[in-house]
């Protein structure tokens, strides 16, 4: 089993007085772009190695700054097994969601 650490919560990644920001977000981006340029290079290296994620709103950002020849990585590695989407919401369900045409809405947004 391959680990990644990764926090759900990155209001850590800088100073109280940032948390509420307009700069959050790209901090939120930037997080996450380190997490799956690792990601990536990690499941490259090792086709035993498998990751699964959860919402797909940091990863459409992510993956639509990739070149033509990353996003033929992912999807060679989506297509293979190695990288898997649950949930596939725009946003996770518990942060978003409070009612159930709220959670179909945020899937619908997701795909």
């Amino acid at each position: 089993m391959h680990i990644v650490p990764h926090s759900y919560n990155t209001d850590f990644l800088r100073i109280v007085d940032e948390y509420f920001s307009a700069e959050k977000n790209d901090l939120l981006l930037e997080h996450y772009t380190k997490v799956f340029n690792n990601i990536a290079v990690a499941l490259a290296e090792d086709p035993h190695r498998t990751f699964t994620h959860y919402e797909v709103r940091y990863f459409s950002h992510w993956y639509s700054g990739l070149k033509p020849i990353e996003k033929d990585l992912i999807k060679r590695l989506v297509k293979g097994g190695q990288i898997e989407f649950v949930n596939c919401g725009w946003e996770m369900h518990d942060t978003v969601c409070p009612h159930y045409t709220d959670m179909l809405l945020n899937i619908q947004r997701g795909h």
